[in-house]
């Protein structure tokens, strides 16, 4: 069964340090961080106005679940 530990934090407070030493105690652990989804979004849609950080938000919504969607088929 396919499991997830969630970290939330403000922003450079050592989220990904903390998933890193998670992953070496974790056998078959993976990390899936923020930056996977910001990064291939980005450059298609700025987040200048409100109208723009609203279609950022879905294209960044559409690709975590669909991300999601393709774990949970590989892990059943």
């Amino acid at each position: 069964m396919l499991q997830y530990i969630y970290i939330n934090g403000y922003p450079g407070v050592g989220k990904l340090t903390v998933a890193k030493e998670l992953e070496k105690l974790i056998p078959g652990s993976k990390i899936y961080h923020n930056h996977l989804l910001i990064d291939p979004v980005a450059p298609l849609v700025e987040r200048t106005s409100p109208h723009t950080v609203t279609q950022y938000g879905l294209a960044y919504a559409a690709t975590f679940w669909t991300s999601l969607q393709h774990l949970r088929q590989r892990n059943m």
